[in-house]
């Protein structure tokens, strides 16, 4: 829909519009949640390989996971920017644009 409503545009000039065409064709759907979460298992539990819980001890998982969890966002610092990497959860309900990543979510 947004790729056809460029040429009503009266504002826009032809080359604005061939790379807001460009980007628009090259947005990433992310809706629902990657494949490999049920098809990769070992990718999976990479992942979480150094996530560890006890089970009587809810306070000290709840530390261990945020602690985990800062530990793994400090890591990405690091590493080049992964475009196809999915930045949302799979139980998260929200719509979204990623201009950095030029994804789309829901």
């Amino acid at each position: 829909v947004f790729i056809k409503t460029l040429d009503e545009l009266s504002w826009m000039d032809a080359e604005t519009k061939q790379k807001a065409e460009e980007k628009a064709v090259a947005i990433k759907e992310r809706i629902g949640y990657p494949d490999e979460i049920l098809t990769n298992t070992e990718k999976l539990n990479q992942e979480y390989k150094g996530l560890t819980y006890k089970e009587e001890e809810y306070f000290e998982n709840l530390v261990e996971n945020l602690r985990f969890a800062q530990k793994e966002r400090l890591k990405k610092l690091k590493e080049k920017v992964d475009k196809d990497e999915w930045i949302t959860g799979a139980a998260v309900v929200n719509a979204f644009y990623s201009p950095s990543r030029n994804q789309i979510g829901k």
